[in-house]
């Protein structure tokens, strides 16, 4: 889903081998306009799982700190359009504080006789702890466009680039993109994510599934974790991996890879949070 704000964080007393990453990850990101095509692409080449019938509607979730606080409400919501289309939200943070809210639309395509999603567009709005909009994502797959767009800044201030041709960007609808690996179907995607460190760029990501051995199973749920990731492939990508933020996401692999719980922080340099379904045991996702 972010989802999720995938927004890479700077290091703060880090390591000469981490600042020497660092050096060479901002010099790629100068670069990036270069390294990630120069050619549009027409719409998104992700395909995306159609929800089930028990899959619309709001999940609620609570917000949680990296202690196991709950700190904060949070909903996971998918809804159909009045135009067919499909909505993903989320939203969650910390009551009164620090918060994001995630947007995506997406539309039907048919696939070989099968119903899959298309994403057209999606957007990320993070606030500080004051309540303070930071910067905002804009992904427009159907013109090719990805923005970052400063709070109360002109249009000067805009930083936009074209998206790579494929456009493979899934930022959003991180609930849809990993439901074939909670159904076994796949151990791992490969897309790419949209950032807005020093300005906008793409950078190759990597869904992959934690050793199964490791998956928990509880009042008839088999919580399955997925990792989410710079994929290493490219320099862009390679020199961010010690860099970029830890996201995590589970799934409920006995319930067609339901939406469980995420981690991620609300944005650069912010605080790390993990947004948990309501009636699930914190204990099941948060470190022991």
């Amino acid at each position: 889903m972010t989802g999720v704000v995938l927004a890479a964080m700077p290091i703060v007393g880090c390591t000469s081998r981490h600042l020497l990453s660092f050096l060479l990850w901002v010099f790629f990101a100068l670069a990036a306009g270069l390294l990630t095509g120069a050619t549009a692409g027409a719409e998104s080449a992700v395909l995306l799982p159609y929800p089930a019938p028990d899959d619309f509607g709001v999940i609620p979730a609570s917000t949680y700190d990296e202690q196991g606080r709950r700190v904060g409400e949070a909903a996971v919501l998918v809804e159909q359009l009045p135009n067919e289309n499909v909505a993903v939200r989320l939203h969650g943070g910390f009551d009164g504080g620090a918060r994001v809210e995630f947007d995506a639309e997406l539309t039907p395509v048919m696939v070989d006789g099968r119903r899959m999603l298309r994403t057209l567009k999606e957007r990320s709005q993070a606030h500080d702890p004051d309540g303070k909009p930071l910067v905002t994502l804009e992904i427009d797959h159907q013109t090719g466009h990805g923005r970052c767009v400063p709070p109360g800044a002109g249009s000067g201030r805009t930083s936009e680039i074209e998206l790579p041709a494929p456009d493979r960007v899934v930022n959003v609808p991180l609930n849809l993109l990993f439901q074939p690996i909670g159904k076994g179907q796949t151990d791992s995607v490969d897309t790419q994510a949209f950032f807005c460190l020093g300005g906008a760029r793409v950078m190759g990501f990597t869904g992959e599934v934690v050793d199964r051995d490791r998956e928990k199973t509880v009042d008839g749920r088999i919580i399955r974790e997925i990792k989410y990731g710079p994929d290493g492939r490219g320099l862009l990508s390679w020199a961010a991996q010690p860099l970029a933020p830890k996201i995590s996401f589970w799934v409920d692999a006995a319930r067609d890879g339901a939406y469980v719980a995420h981690r991620m922080p609300l944005y650069s340099r912010g605080p790390v949070v993990y947004f948990i379904a309501d009636g699930v045991d914190p204990k099941l996702v948060l470190p022991q």
